[in-house]
């Protein structure tokens, strides 16, 4: 068993939104299963946080947004031969399941959007790591493969007119870790 904690840079994807990467925390877990000599099958559980900051969207509308999701990834690893680390490259699936989920224009409070936010999307992982003793360091990028959201909150709704359509957003998202084995 690994236990993990670092940080994620993430941001959101849209052809009308121009932002910034938000940084927040990053807590994980996993437990190891062997599958042969060099490849090794992880099921994890992560605490993210995500969104974007100093956002534009369509030049008209300034906004920010807060995310945490549960992410369920399992990951497939494969381990080079070293002498005195264990390097590995792996790629894998997760289930992510949102939290929580705020957003604000730049000029008003924070609301919770939560209930308009999708509540499951899926996310790609390729990273690498190694591992020396019980020690572990490992990045990772997360690219989004189903929308977080579409941006189309109430709250927006006397900034943008009927011409601007609102599209799906994905996330991308690095993560740094450092890990202890028990």
């Amino acid at each position: 068993i690994v236990a993990r904690a670092g940080f994620a840079s993430a941001n959101m994807h849209l052809d009308s939104l121009a932002s910034e990467a938000r940084e927040g925390l990053a807590l994980g877990a996993a437990v190891d299963f062997e599958l042969g000599h060099d490849f090794r099958l992880t099921p994890e559980l992560w605490y993210t946080q995500k969104g974007f900051k100093h956002g534009s969207y369509y030049e008209v509308l300034f906004l920010e947004m807060k995310t945490a999701t549960l992410s369920i990834p399992v990951v497939l690893s494969y381990h080079f031969l070293a002498n005195s680390v264990d390097p590995r490259a792996f790629v894998g699936l997760s289930a992510d399941v949102l939290m929580s989920a705020e957003t604000r224009r730049t000029d008003r409070d924070w609301i919770d959007v939560a209930d308009e936010t999708d509540s499951l999307s899926w996310t790609l992982i390729l990273g690498g790591g190694v591992r020396r003793g019980r020690w572990d360091l490992d990045v990772r990028y997360l690219q989004g493969l189903s929308a977080v959201t579409d941006l189309d909150y109430q709250d927006f709704d006397d900034v943008l007119s009927q011409q601007h359509k609102f599209g799906d957003a994905t996330d991308t998202t690095w993560v740094f870790t450092l890990g202890v084995w028990f």
